[in-house]
């Protein structure tokens, strides 16, 4: 059975074609890779699996994510999946977790952690990929920076600049923690 299965998938956004007629299967627990030049669909393919689509587009065709038409699905159900499928991705020798308010991550209000200041190399620094397709299983940069232009009347950009310390304890025991009493 395919986790993933896209069938005649035809995009337009704000009438211009952008995909037509794509059709990709992913197995559960394989590793597809799209490759193309630039410019060629890739991105897209992607957006339109999820449903993350600019304003004015129309998609048609089938998308099926484990299961679910996900053109059919309602954003909130959406949301949903697509928060299911990436919660953990490990790469590099870490696993990344994504962490969203109310799941229990963070420091409770009668809680506190304490470590030493100015102990040499207590901490490491690891950058975590851009929030962006183009960076997917790269390694992270301490900075990214990308245009994003106008779709609608090529008028402006909008800047983004986007880091993702990951500060590591190399001596975990010296972390301490304490409870309001």
């Amino acid at each position: 059975m395919s986790l993933l299965e896209i069938e005649d998938l035809t995009l337009d956004i704000h009438g211009a074609p952008v995909l037509q007629d794509v059709s990709v299967s992913v197995g559960a627990g394989r590793i597809t890779g799209l490759i193309g030049e630039s410019g060629s669909g890739k991105s897209m393919t992607a957006l339109a699996a999820m449903q993350l689509l600019p304003r004015g587009s129309r998609c048609t065709g089938q998308i099926r994510l484990d299961g679910h038409d996900m053109l059919e699905l309602p954003e909130r159900r959406l949301c949903d999946l697509r928060g299911r499928v990436a919660e953990e991705v490990s790469f590099g020798g870490i696993t990344f977790r994504r962490y969203r308010g109310g799941l229990g991550f963070g420091v409770p209000t009668d809680k506190a952690y304490f470590y030493p200041e100015g102990v040499e190399g207590l901490f490491e620094i690891y950058y975590a990929p851009a929030d962006t397709f183009e960076t997917v299983n790269t390694v992270g940069l301490p900075l990214y920076a990308r245009m994003i232009p106008d779709r609608d009347r090529d008028e402006w950009v909008r800047l983004e600049i986007e880091s993702n310390p990951l500060p590591i304890c190399t001596r975990p025991q010296v972390l301490r923690s304490a409870r309001r009493t």
